[in-house]
Parts: structure tokens; C-alpha cells; sequence
């Protein structure tokens, strides 16, 4: 049955928006996105043609007391509504304490993780507030978007039906359900992390490869309450001493209790080594040589040994970054050393396909700043490493929370049990995680930590 709610006075917090009732002053930022085509077409209703007919909405919206507004940064950028859901259409429920949700975004804020941030404080709301037993939530098939939102949140599927628009069309529909014990049994799941693990470039530092006091204090303070810190570096510690100054004090500070590194041919937890996949000298050489024979003579390559990187950059890099370290540069001639990670800059796909054809036996990767490839062991992947470490240490995957912005970073959100992409991560690595975040210069990893580890 439909429980009865009333949202006039209630304002509900999360890391990045609040969720209040409606006031008359928010009607020029409400028919900002409303109008937009393609924002209320997703919902079944057409675009609003002026502020007059947004004015009337409002006005509804005000009266009802079931829809709140989503409000980031002062600004009104859409709503979620508590709405009764078809008592007729599922009789099942009539012993069950149910509503329905529904809501919208501005088309500017799409692909920013706020909708699913929004929903899950709406969810805890319902169920711990009001002591609803079922929440329903639907979507028009075509409507992608909004399906991911609802799967990130844990709803489930429940029915398939047929929707009439206010825009006189009929959609196909799907509707979705989450009960109090299962959104009971997912809260505790996320409870039971045990580390969390960080990329560093482009989520846990800055663009100047600075951390944050914010994210360096929330990153100490859910260690006190003993959850493992781990990092995903470039190259294994020594070499990133050699390579950029600025990451060993990143390292000095954060303590990190395990260390992955050149992209998981390294394992080290606690200063001791689990896992290394190292090339051979031998393997090394034709690694090189294959390089230069797809993509020319004069290509970019950088190789990391456990002890050295080492480059062939036509600019030196160090007279450009003070920070960059004591790396050694060499024309890779006779290069017989064995090595953990080569990368290679290629700027023409076709090329980089053939030279990943060629080198079978490794892995390979695109960076997605640049037209640099990783090449390592084709076992040496991030995801081979948290295995690695699991094994070693007793934790399980589905206790580790994992945070990146990359492609590099796609395999290692996918396996862990709550995978974290940055605001500023590229399209794709948003698509594969549970859950998008404030970008590295919002200090968005900050406010994830004190939002749900409660520091």
C-alpha cells in the first residue's frame, strides 16, 4: 500500500547536493533545464515552451509536498519525486509499506554521478526515516541513462510494462523494485570495507600532482579506524624516486600499506614484495626493437626496471619539470636489461594495434592523456595484483573499495566490490563503476570518505 509522506519540512544532505522542498525563487533555474529538449522527453513530458507554464509546475510541485529539489552549488538542477506507485497494477504489495520514486537532471550535470547520489540519500530517507518496506523505480527502455542510475543504487527488476506520456505517446517500460532487506544487506556489504585503493594521476592527486590536505587528512583518518591504504603507482618505489620528486613525499606522507606498481607488475605490501612479472633482458630487446620496427626509429619509448626508468624523450624532461628526478636517458641501442613496463608514444591507432598484435605476450593499454601505451606481462594487470594481495592477506575483493580515472583503472573498478570513478574520468571508466564522484580538484575523494566512513 502507498504510506503516506509529506516532504514540506524535510532537507536531506549528501557529499555534494541538497535535497529540499520547492520555493517560488527557484522557478528561473527550474525552467533553465526544463526547458532544454531532451531532458523531459526522458520522463514523458515535452520541454516547457516558457516560464509561465514552468511557474504552473512549480506551483504543484509546492503544493504536493512529494517532489524535492536538487540543489548543487545554489543552484536548482532538477528534482526526484516520492510518488505513489500503482496499487491496481500490484496487488502483492498491499500488505507492504511502498512508494515510488521518479526524477530528472539538468542536461548540463549528466555524467557527474549525481543522480545516483541523490537517490541513495532518498533511499536511506524512505527506509530508515519513513520505514517503507518496497521502493519502486522505472524507466522507458530506450532511457540508458536512467537504467544504469537504478542498477548503481541496487534496484532489481520486477516487471515490464507500458507507460502513457504526457506528450500522448506510449513507451515500453521497465519497472524495478528494491525491498528494506535488500538495500539493508547492500549497506552493510559497503560497511565491510577493508581498504580502500587508489590510482594517483587524476584521482588521488591533483592536476599540479599535489594531494589535498582534505583528501590526505580523510585518507589518514579512515586508517585510524583501520582501513588498509593502498596506491596504484607508476613505477615500483625506487624508480619513482629517480622519476618525479613530488611522489615520494606523496608516498612519505600517505604511508600506503600496499603498493601497486608499472601498472601490477609489482606487488609490495607492507615493504615486502608478493609479485613481480618481469621481461627478460632477452625479451626486453625485442620489445624495443619491435617498437621502433612498427612505429619507427625515432619513437618515444620509456622503459621501468625495478630500479631505473629510463627514456628516450627527444626533449629532456627534466629541464622542463625540476621535479621530474634522476632518470636516465638512453638511445636503446643495445638495451638488454630486464624490465617490469614498456610504454610507447604512437599516435596512429593503426599502429598501436599492430604493435599490440605483435607483442601477443603483453598486455597492452592506452593512457588516456596522451598517445602512450603500456605494454607489460600479459599477467600483469592491476586486477592479477588485488588478487595477489588478497591471497597473501585474507581480504576479499568485495571488501575493497577502489578509485580511478583511467582506462588503466577499468578492470580494477570492476573487481573490487565498490568500484569509485573520478568526476573527471574519462566516459568509459564512468560507465564500468558503481559510483562517480566529485573530480581530483573537488576534492571529491574527500568528501566520499567523511560522507560514508563517518570521519
Amino acid at each position: 500500500m502507498n504510506t503516506e509522506i509529506d516532504i514540506s519540512n524535510i532537507t536531506l544532505q549528501t557529499a555534494r547536493l541538497t535535497l529540499r522542498p520547492w520555493r517560488e525563487a527557484d522557478l528561473d533555474d527550474f525552467y533553465e533545464y526544463a526547458s532544454v529538449d531532451g531532458v523531459g522527453q526522458m520522463a514523458g513530458w515535452k520541454p516547457h515552451k516558457d516560464k509561465n507554464e514552468s511557474r504552473e509546475i512549480l506551483k504543484r510541485f509546492i503544493e504536493h509536498k512529494k517532489i524535492l529539489a536538487l540543489e548543487y552549488q545554489g543552484k536548482v538542477i532538477g528534482s526526484l519525486g516520492i510518488k505513489e506507485y500503482d496499487e491496481e497494477g500490484y496487488p502483492e504489495f498491499r500488505e507492504k509499506k511502498c512508494r515510488e520514486i521518479g526524477y530528472v537532471l539538468s542536461k548540463d550535470y549528466w555524467g557527474r554521478g549525481l543522480m545516483p547520489e541523490a537517490v541513495r540519500e532518498v533511499l536511506r530517507y524512505l527506509f530508515q526515516d519513513v520505514g517503507l518496506d518496497v521502493v519502486f523505480c522505472g524507466h522507458f527502455l530506450r532511457n540508458v541513462q536512467s537504467a544504469r542510475v537504478q542498477e548503481k543504487c541496487g534496484f532489481r527488476h520486477y516487471a515490464y510494462g507500458r507507460f502513457e506520456t504526457k506528450m500522448g505517446t506510449v513507451e515500453e517500460d521497465e519497472v524495478n523494485i528494491l525491498t528494506k532487506k535488500e538495500w539493508e544487506a547492500a549497506l552493510k556489504n559497503r560497511d565491510g570495507c577493508r581498504l580502500l585503493l587508489f590510482d594517483l594521476d587524476g584521482t588521488l592527486l591533483r592536476n599540479d600532482k599535489n594531494i589535498s590536505p582534505a583528501v590526505l587528512k580523510a585518507v589518514r583518518d579512515c586508517r585510524e579506524k583501520g582501513v588498509l591504504v593502498g596506491v596504484a603507482i607508476k613505477g615500483v618505489d625506487r624508480v619513482v624516486e629517480q622519476r618525479e620528486l613530488s611522489y615520494r613525499s606523496i608516498l612519505e606522507e600517505l604511508k600506503p600499506d600496499l603498493l601497486i606498481a608499472s601498472g601490477g607488475a609489482v606487488v609490495k605490501y607492507h615493504g615486502r614484495y608478493l609479485y613481480r612479472a618481469e621481461f627478460s633482458g632477452e625479451e626486453t630487446r625485442r620489445m624495443i626493437g619491435v617498437a621502433r620496427e612498427v612505429c619507427g626509429l625515432d619513437c618515444e619509448i620509456t622503459i621501468d626496471t625495478m630500479d631505473s626508468h629510463y627514456w628516450n624523450y627527444r626533449v629532456d624532461p627534466k629541464k622542463q619539470d625540476p621535479t621530474w628526478g634522476d632518470s636516465i636517458y638512453t638511445d636503446f641501442q643495445d638495451f638488454r636489461e630486464p624490465s617490469l613496463k614498456m610504454c610507447v608514444e604512437i599516435f596512429e591507432e593503426e599502429q598501436a594495434k599492430r604493435l599490440a598484435e605483435r607483442l601477443e605476450e603483453c598486455d597492452c593499454v592506452r593512457f588516456s592523456d596522451g598517445y602512450w601505451y603500456k605494454f607489460t606481462k600479459k599477467a600483469a594487470t592491476k586486477e592479477r595484483a588485488i588478487l595477489e594481495m588478497c591471497s597473501a592477506c585474507g581480504i576479499r575483493t568485495e571488501e575493497i573499495t577502489a578509485f580511478g580515472d583511467d582506462y588503466a583503472d577499468m578492470g580494477m573498478l570492476a573487481l573490487c566490490g565498490r568500484g569509485i570513478a573520478m568526476g573527471n574520468a574519462v566516459e568509459a571508466v564512468k560507465e564500468k563503476a558503481d559510483l562517480v564522484i566529485g573530480s581530483n580538484e573537488e576534492d571529491g575523494i574527500a568528501e566520499y570518505l567523511k560522507w560514508n566512513f563517518d570521519i
